[in-house]
């Protein structure tokens, strides 16, 4: 399993979950590609509970890191902000998942 993101992006907007043989993701992905530039990672489950770090570029040097909360992409904002992060192990922060 894959993910397709555009290479900028907030909120977990335009994110593609792509399993082996879904044409139709496929064809999403495609679409992507002609109108942005899109990063193709593997799919890491632990994502949807912990976030990411995000480490942002200027002029080649590291400007600052951003820790991607989960719960922003479609899970229980509520639940994060109180420290509950017992529904952010849902696949639900992937639009398509």
């Amino acid at each position: 399993i894959f993910v397709a993101k555009p290479a900028l992006g907030a909120l977990g907007d335009g994110v593609e979950q792509l399993v082996a043989g879904d044409a139709a993701a496929e064809r999403r992905v495609l679409a992507m590609l002609e109108a942005v530039d899109v990063v193709l990672q593997p799919f890491l489950p632990r994502v949807c509970v912990d976030g990411e770090l995000c480490f942002v570029h200027a002029n080649g040097a590291l400007a600052h890191v951003v820790r991607k909360d989960p719960a922003g992409w479609g899970g229980d904002p509520a639940g994060a902000a109180s420290g509950d992060r017992s529904r952010a192990g849902d696949r639900s922060c992937l639009n398509n998942a």
